[in-house]
């Protein structure tokens, strides 16, 4: 997923396989596939439209099956001599296998290698001990045990552990282990499910150890397996492991990090993984735009710019409508006040009142801040948020401002490094919020985001 490829081979429509095309077949993940033939699908059509279609196949010159999906001709030339070529872009490359149409793109198991997933969980089979005395070093690896879970949205699912290495020779000089573990995921039902459903699946449990890591997750390997697809060795059907690739926007940073850089890890949480993990994807409805407006900051970390605020300002705001009371008066007492109002006003300014007031019994920006960091104070925000008052009447009045940019509210409003430091005070609120929401209770909050004060929260003191 995250390396660039090229394959010469033949390519075809699955309607018409004997018209095979010459070609290459390109991968990058940020600029996603592309494929390049010396000829045109499905006959010359130098006058034609460019043309879309759902499946295209392939097989390498290296005996590496393809298909590509949602496909579309960017790109056609024709020479003087009438020698043509074409320009194909993809949304989603399959290798391992072919497909016909778009309703066999279903497997019962899929397979992800994430970002931070192995050092989030912090599991090694490795023993080393150093002997100083005979300045000798052993090292003992085992491979660890699985770890399995249920996931309440209709999937079981397991950590599995693999190993690379060592290899075996007369004379070693030097040899290596690999350790990486995966997150694999089957339906309970063990029906098959369209790829799309598992990506889904995928992405939720992704945008959890982001969150858990502070730090950007994404793919790095995909496989999807099905009992249609197999090698017969010896009698016996061997799965065929078929890798999805598709381009991503994710700015990745390729360090790898430490317990210490996260928000919280595995062992932190081990004794109720499962009931925390299932709380974060039975909350998804809720909690999913949210996550979207929060996460990116470090899915694609840049520059601070005031959109950075407003999406943490939104993200509040939402966070807040959704898990909190909405409304100031309880709904017969607005009722009968906007009646009294109506009433009140001549018949030329009804309709016009009417239009306005549909929203004027919920809570402002401000009282929604003021509740939110009443229900979550803790030692940390009341250490980084000192007056709660002047803090929630600053998001309100840097909200409005770089929303409608009002000359009223110029000075009021935060701006430059006053700008960062505020939306990261509310960065800190906000998870501090999901925290609570997935599980998490206010004793472990506090223990998690009091131990991560220096390394996190430095900057804010």
């Amino acid at each position: 997923m995250r390396e660039n490829f090229s394959y010469k081979g033949l390519f075809w429509l699955p309607e018409n396989p004997d018209d095979q095309i010459s070609g290459t077949l390109s991968f990058s993940p940020f600029d996603g596939i592309t494929l390049e033939l010396i000829g045109i699908l499905g006959g010359k059509r130098n006058s034609a439209p460019l043309f879309e279609t759902n499946i295209i196949n392939g097989l390498s010159t290296s005996g590496k099956k393809f298909s590509l999906f949602r496909c579309f001709e960017s790109n056609r030339k024709a020479s003087y001599s009438g020698f043509e070529t074409s320009i194909i872009q993809a949304d989603y490359l399959f290798v391992g296998a072919y497909f016909k149409n778009q309703d066999e793109f279903c497997f019962n198991k899929v397979a992800v290698k994430l970002k931070n997933l192995d050092s989030w969980l912090g599991i090694s089979g490795f023993d080393i001990n150093y002997n100083e005395i005979e300045l000798s070093t052993n090292i003992y690896y085992k491979l660890p045990q699985s770890i399995e879970f249920k996931i309440n949205s209709g999937y079981k699912a397991k950590f599995k552990f693999i190993s690379s290495g060592p290899l075996k020779s007369i004379y070693t000089r030097k040899t290596s282990i690999e350790q990486s573990v995966y997150l694999m995921l089957e339906p309970l039902d063990k029906t098959d499910c369209h790829f799309k459903e598992l990506l889904k699946q995928i992405h939720t449990f992704q945008m959890f150890i982001t969150f858990a890591t502070y730090t950007a997750s994404f793919p790095l390997e995909i496989i999807f397996y099905s009992p249609k697809y197999f090698t017969e060795i010896d009698s016996k059907k061997i799965p065929e492991k078929i890798n999805l690739y598709y381009a991503t926007s994710i700015k990745p940073k390729y360090k790898e990090i430490i317990h210490l850089d996260m928000l919280f890890s595995y062992r932190d949480i081990e004794y109720n993984y499962e009931e925390i993990i299932n709380n974060w994807y039975s909350q998804q409805d809720k909690i999913n735009s949210i996550l979207g407006l929060f996460l990116n900051n470090f899915n694609n970390p840049g520059v601070f710019n005031e959109n950075r605020f407003l999406n943490i300002a939104q993200a509040l705001e939402t966070y807040h409508r959704r898990f909190n009371k909405n409304n100031v008066l309880p709904k017969k007492q607005h009722k009968k006040r906007l009646k009294n109002i109506i009433d009140s006003v001549s018949d030329e300014y009804k309709g016009w009142l009417k239009q306005k007031l549909p929203f004027s019994n919920e809570p402002t920006l401000k009282e929604r801040i003021d509740e939110l960091l009443r229900d979550n104070s803790n030692e940390t925000i009341n250490k980084l948020i000192k007056n709660f008052d002047s803090f929630s009447k600053l998001v309100k009045d840097s909200r409005n401002f770089y929303t409608h940019y009002d000359k009223s509210l110029e000075k009021k409003a935060a701006r430059g490094e006053d700008l960062y430091y505020l939306t990261e005070r509310m960065k800190l609120l906000l998870t501090s919020c999901l925290l609570n929401v997935i599980g998490f209770d206010n004793n472990l909050i506090q223990k998690l985001l009091g131990r991560k004060e220096n390394k996190l929260f430095n900057h804010l003191y």
